[in-house]
C-alpha cells in the first residue's frame, strides 16, 4: 500500500475505451463523457446540436481529419 505525502492526491485510475475496452483512453466526449482511443476518436453524435463543440478536441480532430482527406 503506498501513501500519498500530505497535499498531493492520488491520480484517478486509468480509463480505457468504450469501445475498446483493451486500449487507453486518450480522449473524452465532453458531451457524453465517453473515453476515446485513438481508433475511435469521432464526434459521437455529429448530427445534433453541441454545446461543448466549440471546445471539444474530438470535434476538432475529426474536423481536422476530413479537412486532410479532402486535399
Amino acid at each position: 500500500m503506498s501513501v500519498n505525502p500530505p497535499g498531493e492526491t492520488p491520480l484517478p485510475p486509468a480509463e480505457h475505451c468504450v469501445n475498446h475496452p483493451a486500449r487507453p483512453a486518450r480522449l473524452r466526449c465532453t458531451k457524453y463523457s465517453k473515453p476515446l482511443c485513438d481508433m475511435c476518436v469521432a464526434c459521437q453524435d455529429p448530427a445534433l446540436y453541441c454545446k461543448f463543440r466549440t471546445e471539444c478536441l474530438v470535434w476538432e480532430i475529426e474536423r481536422q481529419k476530413k479537412k486532410d482527406e479532402g486535399r
